[in-house]
Parts: C-alpha cells; structure tokens; sequence
C-alpha cells in the first residue's frame, strides 16, 4: 500500500510527505559572507574527529610488528590488540548516540577528544599487553563515538543547499587519516625502525590531532537543533545568525521548531506506524550496506602490515563522493556504488 493512503486526511498527508521539501526550497538564500567562512572552521574543527577515525584505525598497521617484538606477542594477542579497536568501536557507536542526545553533540565530541587522547597516551606508555588492550579499547569508543556523532553534528548545522558536501567532508578526513597514518608510519620507520619502541612514536602522533580537536570544540558552538529540542530556541537563534544570513536564521529556527513539534505531537497512530516501518526498510538497507563492505574484510590491508598495501588508502575515492553527492542524490549513488563494489 503507497504510504499516502495510510494518511487519515489531506492535510496531515501533505505535511507529512511534501511539506518538509517546500519548507527548505522556501528558505530565504544562504548567499555569501561571513557566515559561511564560520561554517566552515565549525567544519573543519569536527571533522578532526573523521580524521581520528582513520588515523587510529591506520596506525596498527606500521605498529604491529615493533609491537610485537618488543613485547613479544604471539599471533592470537596480536589479534586480540587489532581487532580490540573494532570491537569496542561498535560499542561506542551504539551507545554515543544517547548520550549526545543527552548532553548534547558539542559536549559528546569534547569527551571523546579526551578520550582519543588518554587512549592514544596509554598505547605511548604502556609497560604491559594489558594497559595495550585497555588503551586500544579506549580509542576504539572513541572512534565508534566519533563515526556516530560527528556526522549529525555536521548535518544539523549544515543549510539543506550544502548538507550533502559538508557530510562528506568526515568521510574524506577518514579516508586522508587512513593515509596520513600510513606516511606517518612510513616516515618513522624509515627513521627510528631500527628501535623496537618505535611503534610508540607512531601512536604518540595519534594524540595531536586530538588535542586539535579538543581545543578547537571548546570554541565550537552547539547544534542549534538540538538547543531547540531542549527548549533553548533564543540559544539556538544565536548560534544561527552566525553560521546563517539574520532573516535566513529566523526562518531556519521556526522550520525546525515546526518540524519538532509536529514530530512530537501531529503524527496519528497509523502515520506512526507507517514510518516506523519505513524506518526499519531503510535501517535494513543501511545495516545490509555495512554488512556488505565490512565482511568480505575489505579493511584487512588497513588493519594488518603489507608492503605491497601500505599505500593503497587514497584520499580520491572520498573526495569523489563528497563532490558526487552534492550533484546527485545520496540514495541514487548507493545502486551504482553497490554494484562497483559486486564488479570489484
């Protein structure tokens, strides 16, 4: 049945299905200026957290072997310290969404920053396999964390016109840590490879970017969104007006003020219905997505030492998609990428 006929009457059919699209198409223009150079810094700060995710996620591949010899690690606690970093990644992910929800995004991103860093200094300092794992877990919460905020973040502050590149810009700082962390790697072990603890310095570098991104959030202002969810609306209007023109801010308020007040109170029970099983399509088709990408261990060259893979992370392949997004729907790329990836 098309999710039409499920309305009860026109008017709560039409704010539910076209409503949203003539709202933003009906925004005063975002234009140039100031406003948009701030936008960009708040950009570029958060994205520090994509960064780590590829940085962290990277660094294991320079490191694993130094590692093991100076603390003399077999082959199962090898894959104990690498696969540690996924494992609580996917914790992370899962609970990091409540509590930015709780405390907000601003708040959540500050936390794994610090997070990032004290993982990154327990991998530098460890004396044992166990203060290893235990750092290593800390950066993986902090990745999964980062992969799950960052990108609401980003597009809750991002205007509709422009959602889809500043989104993509996480993606391509994953991607360009993945690479960082591989020159990185490169160059230490060219220089200090003949020490065993050389592997320290390849994760004490882990922790610069993170200090970035803790000093650079503090500055940072919060999702006016989820001010607005809070009952904070004149917060949120001041936030606005610096990332959008004045009378563009004050439309953008009250069209979010709007959207979560019919969220909380319009939908009838048989509309709820409906988009809880659109919602579980959807989530279906994410969750099937990563299934596809992450079994076939399309990671295990990032993951483990190869020299023949050490640079085979490229910033291009994410940098293309950031573009491609802005022109051509998110949900008209996902066939062509699915069967590239089939092909490939």
């Amino acid at each position: 049945m098309p999710y039409k006929t499920l309305m009860k009457d026109k008017n709560t059919r039409m704010s539910i299905t076209t409503e949203s699209p003539n709202r933003a198409s009906a925004l005063p223009p975002l234009g140039q200026g100031a406003h948009t150079r701030h936008l960009g810094v708040i950009a570029l700060v958060a994205t520090f957290g994509g960064l780590l995710f590829g940085y962290d996620t990277g660094v294991i591949n320079g490191a694993l072997d130094p590692m093991s010899r100076e603390l003399g690690m077999g082959n199962t606690i090898q894959g104990w310290v690498t696969g540690s970093l996924a494992f609580a990644a996917a914790l992370g992910a899962m609970v990091t969404g409540r509590i930015s929800d709780a405390i907000g995004r601003r708040k959540t991103i500050i936390g794994l920053s610090i997070l990032f860093i004290a993982g990154a200094l327990a991998c530098v300092f460890t004396p044992s396999i166990a203060v290893l794992l235990m750092g290593r877990t800390m950066l993986g919460l902090a990745v999964g964390g980062a992969s799950a905020v960052v990108p609401v973040f980003l597009a809750e502050l991002a205007p509709y016109e422009i959602r889809g590149s500043l989104s993509g810009r996480n993606e391509l700082m994953v991607v360009g840590g993945q690479l960082a962390a591989f020159i990185v790697n490169a160059i230490i072990g060219n220089l200090w490879g003949e020490h065993d603890s050389v592997w320290r310095w390849m994760f004490a570098v882990c922790a610069l970017p993170a200090l970035a991104l803790f000093i650079g959030m503090l500055r940072m202002p919060e999702s006016p969104r989820w001010l607005i969810a809070q009952g904070r609306t004149e917060d949120a209007r001041t936030i606005m007006r610096r990332i959008r023109p004045a009378e563009r801010a004050d439309a953008e308020i009250a069209d979010i003020a709007r959207s979560l007040e019919e969220t909380r109170t319009q939908i009838g029970a048989e509309t709820r219905v409906a988009r809880v099983k659109s919602c579980v399509k959807n989530g279906l088709c994410g969750f099937c997505w990563s299934v596809f990408w992450w079994v076939p261990g399309s990671s295990s060259p990032v993951l483990t030492p190869s020299c023949t893979t050490a640079l085979r992370c490229s910033k291009r392949p994410g940098l293309t998609k950031a573009r491609r997004s802005l022109r051509i729907s998110r949900r008209a790329l996902s066939p062509w990428s699915a069967q590239s990836f089939r092909c490939a």
